[in-house]
């Protein structure tokens, strides 16, 4: 429960915190809510240009010749119309800008395939960033195991031309044990040497363990010949990795892109907000457009409209004389010598139309 101090405290914290104060201030606060601005009461918001509208505005309002303050505020509410019409336009096509944005499209997929790691999922083969990161990292793995033998060989070529305490580093210590089939004690041994010695792993080391095999100048060159035989298989690894990184970057990109062309359309939800809004403008807009005619022609600025004669206009249309329904319908049924096609063998028995004179009487 909220002691008295505390809402004393609270009372004295919001007279500091009033919200804008000055012109400025309140007229950028005024949008803070705004969110799309279909609804909006303001005829032009933040992401329009005022000079915009009122070009439209009057453009709208000269061509449809208003005369008094009536018409003049239906052309007005036209025009706005109008305007908030192109306003729907835009806000479709930035729904579906946002929906085919790239890291939108990578979000989608990733949130669309969590269960990838079920058995369904990757027996569809579905490709997501996981597994391009996997592909990129074996790719870097590849290549750094490459340039590592390379700069073995260098340092194994120029080893009998060196000094006693060059410095090498501790991953050609490990290939040239490992080459050389060093035990463990002897390894732990030239471990701790080097741990203790301030130089680290040196030339004279290197030579050391190539004597355990024979004569170092000759071991060096026939281990470095080795060595050159075996970068090929590094070399393969390295152009495996890459074709697997390719083509699992392709499998991604056309997942994606196949996400984008299903997004050409804004989802259910906005299209359905979207066309709602629309036809509320276009019935408004239509509401005013009558509204203003009929004012223009009470005043004679345009010639009346005449309703089109009926058929086009059915609920204007007078009742049809049974007479003449009854004398318009054909038989039915095959009569007597009939060919069988319901018409009539002798033309005189064929029904005759209603007179000229009382057709024009209907229609008139």
């Amino acid at each position: 429960m909220t002691t008295e101090i505390q809402a004393e405290a609270n009372r004295r914290n919001a007279l500091q915190s009033t919200g804008p104060k000055t012109g400025e201030g309140i007229e950028a606060a005024r949008f803070n809510a705004l969110r799309h601005g279909l609804r909006a009461l303001q005829t032009v918001v933040p992401g329009e240009a005022p000079e915009e509208w009122e070009a439209h505005r009057i453009g709208v309002v000269d061509n449809l010749k208003p005369e008094g303050a009536v018409e003049l505020a239906l052309a007005e509410q036209i025009a706005a119309k109008l305007w908030r019409l192109g306003r729907v336009v835009r806000h479709e096509a930035d729904v579906i800008a946002i929906g085919q944005d790239r890291e939108d499209l990578a979000l989608a997929h990733e949130a669309g395939n969590q269960k990838k790691n079920e058995y369904p999922w990757r027996k569809q083969g579905i490709t997501v960033r996981e597994d391009i990161e996997e592909a990129a990292s074996a790719l870097r793995t590849a290549r750094g195991k490459l340039t590592r033998r390379d700069e073995a060989i260098r340092l194994l070529e120029a080893l009998p031309t060196m000094g006693p305490d060059v410095d090498f580093p501790w991953e050609f210590a490990e290939d040239l044990m490992h080459a050389v089939s060093v035990d463990e004690k002897t390894a732990a041994k030239l471990e701790k040497e080097c741990e203790t010695n301030e130089s680290g792993f040196v030339s004279r080391h290197a030579l050391d363990l190539l004597s355990l095999k024979g004569n170092p100048e000759e071991m060096a060159k026939s281990l470095a010949e080795f060595w050159r035989e075996d970068r090929k298989d590094f070399e393969k690894a390295v152009r495996k990795a890459a074709g697997k990184y390719k083509r699992t970057l392709r499998r991604y990109q056309a997942a994606l892109e196949r996400l984008r062309l299903s997004r050409g359309l804004p989802d259910e939800a906005a299209l359905d907000k979207i066309q709602r809004y629309e036809a509320h403008l276009e019935r408004g807009l239509h509401k005013a457009l009558e509204r203003l005619q009929t004012l223009q022609e009470a005043r004679g600025a345009v010639p009346r409209v005449t309703s089109p004669p009926w058929p086009w206009r059915s609920s204007r249309a007078p009742s049809i004389p049974t007479q003449w329904l009854r004398s318009a319908v054909l038989p039915t049924e095959p009569m007597e010598g009939d060919r069988g096609d319901c018409s009539l063998r002798d033309e005189k028995e064929r029904p005759q139309r209603p007179p000229r004179t009382q057709i024009d009487a209907f229609f008139s």
